[in-house]
């Protein structure tokens, strides 16, 4: 039997594990690894701890369906950002964004976390809550964390920033050095984004624990209490390492953001004593150096977006060309598999958010699926 040509990554619910496949699941190679109808939890699946896959779903020319979700939960998350009343219904709509993103990430890590910053929200500070809110479920599954603690990352991650959208959007347009009154302005937001939680009903204390030490390293070189290692709550050192992914991978404006393999070099190299250990080696060994929503030059000059994993392959083996050999965009993108003349991959193309306003994203994920 001939391996599918397009897959997207499975990540079972524990309902799941209950009934019978209703599709037939791959490694990301493409190799069958058990069929429809099977059971997952059977003694002999050996599937514990490896990403699974099954045969992308087709989807209409204009819409992908786990992406028009994602960019729904996005203006969701816009809506309501920065609007805080101290009442219980805040933390309910924080939490249905949050169960939104589990639900999504679950189904389809690719498009979650490759798209999450690529959505059309206006404010930088928003959108990078709401990148960093997508990574860290990805990163809490890949871990094996339980659904509350995937609840209290992704909480945690929209109102991180809470207190301060407008100070982050502030810093972000700041080219150089932060001046010393917006370094210390900056230095204080865990602690009142945690003050503004503590004060609203419906929130647990793990929730503001994370907010408030979102910022902690485990060299003790954090703020604001200078933690280490375990005293600082799993979920924040999840969320650390996501922040600090998004910050470089998407900056704002017309900055460009770092590849991939530079990230994660930077991270080993200048961040690793700072950073949990155990979250930055399944960073790596999940993203590899083409993670989905990573921008890449063909030979042929186009420029494509990684819609799927390509974790042991190296790299992917179709991408979605969004942008002509002219630098024009494409409004009618076009799957190139990257075996082919002219299709293979040369590198990272580097481009600002400004310079991607107009791509046709969902047009793109949907050929892709």
């Amino acid at each position: 039997m001939d391996a599918p040509s397009r897959l997207q990554a499975y990540t079972p619910d524990p309902a799941a594990l209950r009934e019978p496949l209703a599709f037939d699941l791959y490694t990301d190679r493409g190799v069958l690894v058990s069929r429809k109808g099977s059971l997952l939890n059977h003694p002999g699946a050996m599937l514990e701890g490896r990403q699974l896959y099954r045969v992308a779903e087709k989807a209409g020319a204009d819409s992908c369906e786990s992406f028009d979700a994602l960019c729904e939960r996005a203006h969701d998350y816009a809506q309501i950002a920065g609007v805080w009343g101290y009442e219980a219904k805040d933390a309910c709509r924080v939490d249905a964004i949050a169960q939104g993103l589990i639900l999504l990430a679950r189904a389809d890590s690719a498009s979650c976390t490759g798209m999450a910053m690529h959505t059309a929200i206006g404010s930088h500070a928003v959108g990078h809550s709401f990148a960093v809110a997508a990574l860290s479920v990805a990163l809490g599954i890949w871990l094996g964390l339980d659904d509350r603690a995937l609840a209290t990352l992704a909480r945690s991650a929209l109102t991180m920033n809470l207190s301060s959208l407008a100070l982050h959007d502030d810093c972000a347009a700041q080219r150089g050095p932060l001046q010393p009154e917006l370094r210390t302005d900056i230095g204080s937001h865990p602690l009142l984004a945690a003050d503004v939680l503590a004060r609203t009903p419906g929130i647990d204390v793990r929730w503001v624990e994370t907010v408030e030490q979102h910022h902690e390293n485990v060299d003790g070189s954090g703020y604001p209490h200078g933690h280490r290692r375990d005293s600082i709550p799993l979920e924040a050192r999840i969320l650390r390492v996501a922040d600090v992914w998004c910050a470089l991978a998407n900056p704002a404006g017309d900055r460009i953001g770092a590849p991939p393999k530079a990230i994660l070099g930077e991270l080993f190299q200048k961040e690793r004593r700072r950073l949990d250990d155990r979250v930055l080696f399944e960073l790596r060994k999940q993203f590899g150096p083409y993670p989905p929503g990573s921008l890449v030059r063909l030979a042929n000059r186009e420029t494509a977006l990684v819609t799927a994993w390509s974790r042991s392959a190296g790299e992917p083996r179709y991408v979605v060309s969004i942008m002509r050999p002219s630098g024009e965009i494409d409004p009618n993108p076009k799957l190139r598999f990257t075996h082919r003349p002219g299709f293979t991959i040369r590198g990272h193309a580097p481009f600002s958010a400004n310079e991607l306003r107009h791509v046709p994203w969902g047009r793109a994920w949907a050929l892709a699926a």
